[in-house]
């Protein structure tokens, strides 16, 4: 969930919370996934205990989400209760709404929209809307035509619209295969933010512009209705007005970097993107970066404990990792990329910039992350990467099934371990041994 997001989530429940809205009610969450997990979090620093999660996917009934029971709608909630309280955070709030109405709930009184994430959902047909999105589209043309003339060289526009590393790495990897079958010589990326410029820069391209959650939303827009012969294309498996690719993803073996090789890009064949060179400036920086922090070559662990997708590990099992790490002489990092992420009890808080990971892991020697789009970024390093995933169902399948690095062919060296708490000592073990 983008960080925007997280704000309004926060500022919403506190205001419920000041409201009196949780008190003598049911607290229910619609949906077990990563924005559950963040307002389960938020709502436990307001001392209030959510009683199970709603899931219309029937393989997540009977499992857990931070020990919460995760239950079908039609088995918990089909009898009307009035004092149940249900939150919801999701694309799809309007059909989750209409399911919860015709079991008699009603919206603002039993069900609650966190936060508003349907960006493209305005079903008015008023002239005051139609102007609206009229001058946005003009918007986006201009940006597009200023882009044109800074890169008068362009041949071909990637428009890369989700702020998610994994997401901005994985269509700037494979429009190099799409590039050679077009014949696409000198193409320009288009990016939602500095952080996903530096996940394009790392793939190699330097052509890469950033712009604002506005302009972007602009330049969308212009691109929907641009004609099919301009040379642009949205990078986008949640595309707005199509079937969404997303929605298909974890049947049949249908994996992340399949939504975007196959799926977007329309690409035969063996997956495979671009190969990954090293720069000059990037091996002076990470020689710099080393000498700075004192940190040894070859023998630097680099631990990565967050991630938006994934569920979170707890603090206690990372610092008992990096304590036997240690203990086995090891100098332990963290990779902390933001002011929300901290150091891992005992380590050296590691801050390094995204275009130039693959080559810190590199010198580093050894990394042990959850699960996050940082994985698929450095997934070609040529170190000993351990990655954690969550023990839950992801759509159709087991969530490695459909993140998986070895299965999505980025990574053929990496141990992939999925994480249940019952199993701590057992995977301490584990790590322990392969080092």
């Amino acid at each position: 969930m983008d960080y925007s997001y997280k704000i309004q989530m926060e500022q919403k429940l506190k205001k419920l919370f000041d409201k009196g809205m949780f008190i003598n009610r049911q607290v229910v969450i619609f949906g077990s996934n990563e924005p559950a997990e963040q307002m389960i979090d938020v709502l436990e620093t307001l001392d209030v205990q959510v009683k199970f999660l709603l899931d219309n996917n029937k393989k997540k009934a009977g499992m857990f989400l931070k020990k919460i029971p995760i239950k079908k709608p039609e088995d918990a909630i089909r009898k009307f209760q009035n004092d149940i309280l249900i939150l919801i955070i999701s694309k799809h709030y309007y059909e989750m709404l209409e399911q919860l109405e015709n079991y008699g709930y009603q919206e603002g009184i039993h069900v609650i929209k966190v936060v508003n994430m349907s960006r493209f959902a305005n079903n008015s047909l008023s002239e005051e809307t139609f102007s609206l999105y009229q001058e946005k589209v003009i918007s986006g043309e201009n940006i597009y035509y200023d882009i044109k003339l800074k890169y008068p060289e362009m041949d071909y526009l990637f428009i890369l619209p989700v702020k998610a590393i994994g997401d901005v790495f994985l269509g700037a990897y494979y429009a190099y295969n799409y590039s050679i079958n077009r014949k696409i010589s000198n193409p320009v990326f288009a990016v939602t933010g500095e952080v996903s410029k530096k996940a394009v820069l790392a793939v190699g391209y330097d052509k890469v512009i950033s712009f604002t959650i506005e302009e972007m939303d602009c330049l969308e827009r212009f691109y929907l209705l641009c004609p099919e012969e301009y040379p642009v294309m949205e990078v986008n498996h949640q595309k707005p007005y199509t079937c969404g690719l997303r929605k298909i993803g974890n049947y049949k073996k249908i994996d992340f970097a399949s939504l975007f090789f196959y799926g977007i890009y329309e690409l035969e064949g063996n997956i495979q993107g671009r190969k990954i060179e090293k720069k000059q400036e990037s091996i002076i920086y990470t020689e710099e970066l080393f000498i700075q922090n004192n940190l040894p070559e070859s023998n630097t662990v680099i631990l990565a404990p967050y991630a938006k997708a994934a569920s979170k590990i707890e603090m206690k099992f990372w610092e008992c990792l990096a304590n036997a790490l240690k203990e086995e002489g090891y100098t332990v990092c963290t990779n902390v990329a933001s002011k929300e992420e901290t150091a891992v009890p005992g380590t050296y808080p590691l801050a390094f910039s995204l275009e130039y990971a693959k080559d810190v892991l590199e010198m580093a020697g050894y990394f042990i992350g959850l699960r996050s789009g940082f994985c698929d970024l450095v997934s070609q390093a040529k170190c000993k990467k351990i990655i954690f995933y969550p023990d839950r169902v992801y759509t159709a399948n087991k969530f490695i099934d459909f993140f998986s690095l070895a299965n999505m062919g980025l990574a053929d060296d990496v141990t992939e371990i999925v994480f249940c708490s019952e199993r701590q000592q057992e995977i301490l073990k584990q790590i322990l041994q392969s080092f």
